[in-house]
């Protein structure tokens, strides 16, 4: 975990739509398309500071992109427990990242330029 910033990873339809989406809330600093039990999750890193974890989950469920969530941390889980039913709660198991991370980023010419991953986040939501 990088200083300043918590990750949790949120199940859904299509990952690279919760990356589009997800990546446009303020506090959002990074998305990353995945897999963790067999289903599709975006794995999201976020500013705790400026954003709170059940505001991330509830923007996130209010655009059909947060099925579930895993987390291993109780707070966090206890927090869910109020947007989510308790089967929707999950704890983190194996993740693997999806070869075609930043969809739509990778199909534009901005994918030759060098980004930070805050950046590469950005422009995949506005090139989306």
């Amino acid at each position: 975990m990088r200083f300043g910033t918590k990750e949790t990873y949120l199940s859904m339809f299509c990952f690279w739509s919760g990356e589009k989406h997800i990546g446009q809330i303020p506090g959002v600093v990074e998305t990353e398309a995945g897999f963790m039990d067999g289903k599709e999750v975006v794995k999201v890193r976020y500013a705790p500071d400026l954003l709170e974890y059940q505001d991330l989950l509830s923007k996130a469920k209010s655009v059909r992109c947060a099925d579930a969530a895993y987390t291993d941390d109780k707070d966090e889980a206890n927090e869910a427990t109020t947007l989510f039913k308790s089967g929707e709660i999950r704890s983190t198991s194996r993740y693997r990242v999806d070869r075609e991370d930043k969809y739509y980023l990778r199909r534009s010419d901005l994918r030759f330029v060098p980004l930070t991953k805050l950046q590469k986040t950005r422009f995949n939501n506005m090139i989306a």
